[in-house]
């Protein structure tokens, strides 16, 4: 694990966004986000992150889907 740690935050909600940065930084944490699918897939990709928090309702693919998906590769398995 890196440090800080690196959390990947993911809403469709941009107000949802801004509350986890805000309170995720504020421990020290280094927090990138994504307001939707095709973003959140990229931004687990490269740089992988320590930790993802998706929502689990999103427009496109929902949480689990997004989660199944990166299961699937190898350095996520």
């Amino acid at each position: 694990m890196r440090s800080p740690p690196r959390i990947l935050a993911v809403d469709d909600v941009p107000e949802n966004l801004d509350i986890m940065r805000m309170r995720l930084e504020a421990h020290g944490y280094e927090v990138v986000t994504a307001a939707d699918d095709e973003e959140a897939l990229t931004q687990a990709r490269e740089p992988l992150p320590d930790l993802i928090l998706h929502d689990i309702m999103m427009p496109k693919l929902d949480g689990i889907s997004i989660m199944k998906i990166l299961k699937q590769e190898q350095r996520f398995g």
